[in-house]
């Protein structure tokens, strides 16, 4: 028995992202060399079963194609043609135009080497699954993504008790209330607080867009700072103030994580349409259009005399609970 394309494709989406997933929570990945170590082992692992002289499959890192002027993460030879490349990123959040890099490289490839497939495996902090979308044109049976997300799952489990009736949500107090139930029972070892203000933790430091953190998540000593949140539910219209109301958060956030936190973000539930559908002009683009979040925004309304800068990139993408109910999670960096 050989393993084939179909098999070795279920086993990178199946066993190996969630071994890939476990070892970074059990510590056992702590930088990319980690990464491509453990990956590495892990493709060796399985097809030795099929290939125990070790003769017709070679599993190798970083090896040197001549003629492209490339040497891919990993490359998986049959016989002594390559058959699978891999490329490896680990990154808080992957960007388009780094993954578009990715692509381009293994698409040269493709056309010199002639490899079977081609992966973008990449382990992120936060994401929304795949990065480039829409149609693969001549890399659609050639070139797969393997989004590995680690902490993205507390959000998307808060989303699905809301979405099973377990949690019912209807304005951003109640938001806040059963996010930070859910955070305690999650959480148990850590402190869930609400409304902490900034000098609590940062006593020394003034110059914050705001003073009050929604949701803060520490350690009891206050040695590990592990997540601040920000959280929106607009109501009522003004949808360009709260919009604008949303990217200050974006701004306050990020230096939050310049200050100390691990994790900064933001989580919005909205159940308007009108909030995240309609014209995409202006601040809307953000949030109607795809237009990632970035620079100097100017209020929109009024005297139009204030903005705020986002030092980072951030695209809001929906996602639905029930009937118009969806949500977007925002983790921001300090760039």
């Amino acid at each position: 028995m050989k393993p084939g394309i179909k098999e070795l494709h279920n086993f990178i989406k199946g066993p190996f992202a969630k071994q890939i997933r476990h070892a970074y929570e059990h510590l056992e990945i702590l930088s990319e060399a980690d990464l491509q170590a453990v990956a590495w082992a892990l493709f060796r692992d399985f097809l030795r079963p099929f290939d125990p002289a070790n003769t017709k499959f070679r599993v190798l890192n970083k090896p040197y194609f001549k003629d492209l002027h490339i040497h891919p993460d990993l490359a998986i030879f049959r016989r002594k043609k390559p058959w699978i490349l891999v490329e490896l990123k680990e990154r808080r959040e992957l960007t388009v135009r780094s993954a578009k890099q990715e692509w381009n490289r293994l698409m040269m490839a493709k056309k010199a080497a002639k490899p079977k497939r081609a992966y973008l495996i990449y382990v992120a902090r936060w994401g929304n699954g795949l990065v480039l979308r829409g149609p693969k044109g001549p890399g659609a049976k050639f070139f797969f993504e393997i989004p590995i997300i680690l902490e993205d799952g507390l959000v998307d489990e808060f989303g699905a008790t809301v979405k099973n009736g377990k949690a019912e949500i209807y304005n951003e107090f109640s938001l806040q209330h059963e996010l930070g139930v859910f955070l305690r029972a999650k959480l148990p070892s850590y402190k869930v607080q609400f409304e902490r203000n900034v000098s609590y933790f940062f006593p020394t430091k003034t110059s914050f867009t705001k003073r009050e953190i929604d949701l803060s998540v520490f350690s009891a000593d206050r040695s590990e700072l592990k997540y601040a949140i920000e959280l929106k539910y607009p109501r009522n219209g003004q949808y360009p103030e709260q919009m604008f109301s949303f990217c200050k958060d974006v701004a306050f956030a990020e230096e939050l994580t310049a200050a100390g936190f691990s994790a900064t973000g933001l989580a919005i539930f909205a159940d308007d349409q009108l909030f995240y559908g309609g014209s995409t002009k202006g601040i809307y683009g953000y949030f109607r259009g795809g237009k990632p979040l970035h620079g100097r925004i100017q209020k929109p309304t009024g005297s139009k005399d204030s903005d705020v800068f986002v030092r980072g990139c951030y695209p809001i993408r929906w996602k639905p609970i029930s009937g118009p109910l969806v949500y977007a999670v925002v983790e921001t960096a300090y760039q």
